[in-house]
């Protein structure tokens, strides 16, 4: 059986892709690669990083990975675009939640922490709201104080400030988007219209067991 693997850039997403699958485990074996060189790395050109992604994408191959999963927002185009050059089935982790999000409404507010992340995440929502024929807005929430929070280790007042930028949001937008994954506990609370990568992640897991389930003729 092939395994199913995430592919992270911080210990800490991988703690909270972990508490998630406990709460309703895949069958088969899970495997986890920490890289953060990926994301913090002093990459000559976006070639050279992507070189990186795609040898710790077939890295994850050679040890068995049927699927693989990228829980980083900044790598997870380049993670996709490595899956179908050396054929292993790859996603970024936020694309189930955007295609949600794009189903659900047309006005749609997009909250973003790390500027790194700005661009792959409003060119995916964008895609997604194509392929859904949304034709409303998409409003970026900018919180950068918030990521600097993060950096500085003070989780507790960076999901506060995601929690109270989400809430305003509110507001005035049919959804709202929880861009990163470490935003993911700021939704607790919140109601089903703010939505992160963390729970439309096991769209992901629950395909990949449903095919690795099948027989092969």
């Amino acid at each position: 059986m092939s395994l199913l693997a995430f592919l992270h850039t911080s210990p800490e997403n991988r703690r909270l892709v972990t508490g998630r699958l406990r709460r309703s485990p895949p069958p088969g074996l899970v495997i986890h690669r920490v890289d953060e060189s990926l994301l913090t790395g002093l990459w000559t050109s976006l070639g050279a990083r992507d070189d990186a992604v795609l040898a710790a994408v077939e890295r994850l191959g050679r040890l068995g990975a049927g699927r693989v999963i990228c829980t980083c927002t900044t790598i997870g185009a380049s993670a996709e675009a490595a899956g179908a050059r050396c054929g292993i089935a790859t996603t970024r982790i936020d694309r189930p939640l955007m295609r949600a999000a794009a189903r659900r409404g047309n006005d749609v507010a997009v909250v973003i922490a790390a500027g790194s992340t700005r661009a792959s995440t409003l060119a995916l929502i964008h895609e997604e709201r194509v392929h859904a024929g949304r034709t409303g807005r998409v409003t970026p929430i900018d919180i950068p104080g918030a990521w600097n929070s993060y950096l500085a280790g003070r989780n507790d007042l960076y999901l506060e400030q995601v929690a109270t930028a989400a809430r305003d949001a509110l507001m005035n937008h049919d959804v709202v988007v929880l861009a990163q994954l470490s935003m993911a506990p700021a939704a607790e609370g919140l109601g089903p219209n703010v939505l992160t990568s963390l729970e439309f992640m096991m769209a992901d897991v629950h395909e990949f067991a449903e095919s690795a389930s099948r027989p092969h003729l």
